[in-house]
C-alpha cells in the first residue's frame, strides 16, 4: 500500500465510484486510471491501496458487509471498437492481504 501526501488521492485520475471501509476508517476511491485509492479518514493520509495487473478502468467498487472482501467491476477494452471488445469484468479482492502488502 503506496501512501502520499493529503490530498493527493483526488489529482491522479477521475473518481468514478467509492465506498467507506467503516472498519479501517477510510473511503476507498476507484476510477479510469485502473487504481483503487485510499483515504484514510483519521490521518487524512492517502495513496494507493491496489494496483491490478493490467490497469483496467474501474466504473463501480463495493465491499462486502464484513468489509473482508473487495469487488471492482472493470472494463479493461474500454477503448475498443468492433468484435473482439472483451465485455467488463468482475474481480474481487481480499482487503487484509491487500490492505497489509508493502
Amino acid at each position: 500500500m503506496a501512501e502520499s501526501n493529503r490530498g493527493e488521492v483526488w489529482r491522479e485520475g477521475r473518481v468514478y465510484d467509492l465506498v467507506h471501509d467503516a472498519g479501517r476508517n477510510r473511503l476507498l476511491l476507484a476510477g479510469l486510471d485502473g487504481r483503487v485509492r485510499f483515504l484514510d479518514l483519521a490521518s487524512g493520509r492517502s495513496g494507493v491501496l491496489l494496483e491490478p495487473l493490467g490497469l483496467p478502468p474501474i466504473f463501480r467498487v463495493g465491499l462486502s458487509r464484513d468489509g473482508a472482501t473487495l469487488a471492482l467491476t472493470c472494463d479493461p477494452d474500454m477503448h475498443v471498437r468492433g468484435a473482439n471488445r472483451r465485455s467488463p469484468m468482475l474481480q474481487f479482492w481480499d482487503v487484509g492481504a491487500i490492505s497489509a502488502a508493502p
